[in-house]
């Protein structure tokens, strides 16, 4: 499995329907729905999510998380400051989302107030309305790997350091079959394997084990 199938298959978890993210990856809906089999077997008693997503009821274990860029920004070099971000026109994603819940919450602890430009669904969208030089956007590395950064300039954001952590989380009254293991070792491997061989760049492994 690559970076982009577990982009495709976190995007679905983000926006909560498979025809959704059908339409904001532009991707037809049979061939998301295969490949988000891949990653589920049955009924939901597991599943890759994003730390914020996670639900009463699930056990969730936090294997990655990814460092949040700007993207859109030409010339700050490799990292900005989120303060200095937010003096520029931003495009920024619409509640409820994963990222606009990171970058409130940094936000209220530094006290900084953005200067939105736009709120949009669609991260395909942001990603755009950025390159269309309508502002600055927030996007994990893995949204943006396939393109060179002479088109899509991006820096990390630091001060403070945005990530946003991804999790596998089972429901907490699954039987522990043996299908259910080999899906999460499954996931395990593959997103490990993906950070160890830099092919998910921007992301660290780590371990973190929590019932919501």
């Amino acid at each position: 499995m690559d970076v982009r199938r577990l982009r495709n298959f976190l995007t679905v978890a983000e926006l909560g329907s498979i025809s959704r993210a059908a339409q904001t990856l532009h991707i037809a809906q049979p061939a998301l729905s295969a490949q988000v089999q891949l990653l589920l077997r049955g009924k939901l008693d597991v599943a890759v999510l994003f730390r914020e997503n996670v639900i009463k009821g699930m056990q969730a274990t936090v294997l990655v998380e990814e460092d949040l860029y700007a993207v859109g920004v030409p010339d700050c070099g490799a990292q900005i400051a989120l303060r200095t971000l937010a003096r520029r026109p931003m495009v920024i994603p619409a509640r409820p989302n994963s990222l606009r819940t990171v970058l409130d919450a940094a936000c209220l602890a530094e006290k900084i107030e953005l200067t939105v430009r736009a709120e949009v669904t669609s991260p395909h969208t942001m990603l755009q309305l950025a390159m269309a030089g309508l502002g600055a956007t927030v996007l994990p590395w893995s949204t943006i790997a396939d393109l060179p950064e002479s088109v899509v300039p991006r820096a990390r954001i630091h001060k403070p350091t945005l990530t946003r952590a991804i999790a596998v989380a089972m429901a907490t009254d699954a039987p522990l079959s043996p299908a259910l293991r080999a899906v999460q070792s499954l996931l395990h491997e593959t997103m490990t394997t993906l950070v160890a061989t830099g092919r998910w760049r921007g992301a660290r492994c780590t371990v973190k084990s929590g019932a919501a």
